[in-house]
């Protein structure tokens, strides 16, 4: 098992199955205690240009994985806020009605049907501020059924990109369903 370790301490990352409060606890700790925080040898060091504190002065998105799971911040919640306050704005919760009621046929929608297009719109820009370690993805996943969303709109992002030739179209969608149990 991987060890992240502190000066004089080793404390091992908890197992995925682990309790979550157990796994919340250790980053606390690290959060609390990050200035006596050591880079484990193989942590990937990228100076981070105008950093004013010796430890910005590293990614440590290399700690956000899936063998670990960090306390959502205020600045995730801030933005979640904003998030949830964009999907209002573009009319995310009628379309999520449409996507969700009985009637709705998910072999036949395509992009082009609006709530489909907002749906997956949604699901590209959150996935990828998880995917970027911008958002913390525990959160995300406690506030939104991710997979539910992905089942209903999967078939009209499939047919997309095999019109348009790209398999790359709504990955970071895709891959946040995924790492769910989609």
């Amino acid at each position: 098992m991987a060890q992240y370790m502190a000066p004089a301490t080793a404390i091992p990352v908890p197992a995925k199955n682990a309790d979550i409060s157990s796994r919340s606890a250790l980053f606390y700790r690290y959060w609390l205690d990050f200035s006596t925080f050591e880079l484990p040898p193989n942590a990937p060091v990228v100076p981070q240009p105008g950093a004013s504190s010796p430890h910005a002065r590293y990614d440590l998105t290399f700690l956000r994985n899936e063998e670990t799971v960090m306390a959502a911040s205020y600045e995730d919640a801030n933005l979640v806020l904003q998030l949830s306050r964009w999907s209002t704005e573009m009319g995310l919760d009628k379309a999520l009605n449409t996507i969700f009621a009985e009637s709705f046929d998910a072999e036949k929608a395509t992009v082009d049907d609006t709530p489909v297009h907002q749906a997956l719109s949604f699901g590209e820009v959150v996935g990828t501020l998880v995917k970027q370690g911008v958002l913390d993805r525990g959160l995300v996943l406690d506030l939104w059924w991710v997979t539910g969303l992905w089942s209903r709109v999967s078939p009209a992002a499939n047919l997309e990109r095999k019109r348009l030739g790209e398999a790359r179209l709504y990955e970071n969608f895709e891959a946040l369903a995924k790492s769910a149990g989609a």
